[in-house]
């Protein structure tokens, strides 16, 4: 039977200055080593934007169309402090797929954002 180990992980996706109204896509590869399971999302931004993911491995889409970034990764704040948003179901991404993540500003200005994907790598031996 082959044993299981999880480890911690974030993948991270830096979109720098996209300007006012402006989509950006770009792909996230999972790394070859690992399954990676979703258990949390967060983003920090200068102003708001929707988003959109697609797991190009499986062909899915995370939502049908592009989602308020206060929707996709929720608006609670614990003392001040914003908590990242933890999914209903965790998300596995198989090693070796790529996501591709779209953002659209929508705060009709230059905005910088990060996109983190928090969970674990699920490694088999």
């Amino acid at each position: 039977m082959a044993e299981v180990r999880k480890e911690y992980f974030q993948y991270i996706i830096d979109f720098e200055s996209v300007s006012a109204n402006e989509r950006r896509q770009q792909a996230l590869q999972i790394s070859a080593d690992a399954d990676f399971i979703v258990v949390e999302v967060s983003r920090t931004r200068t102003g708001s934007f929707k988003i959109r993911v697609l797991d190009t491995g499986s062909g899915l889409e995370w939502t049908n169309d592009f989602v308020d970034d206060d929707n996709f990764f929720g608006s609670a704040y614990d003392q001040g402090n914003r908590r990242p948003y933890r999914l209903p179901v965790p998300k596995r991404l198989k090693k070796n797929t790529t996501i591709a993540v779209t953002v659209w500003d929508t705060s009709g200005a230059s905005n910088t954002i990060q996109v983190a994907f928090i969970g674990y790598k699920e490694y088999q031996s």
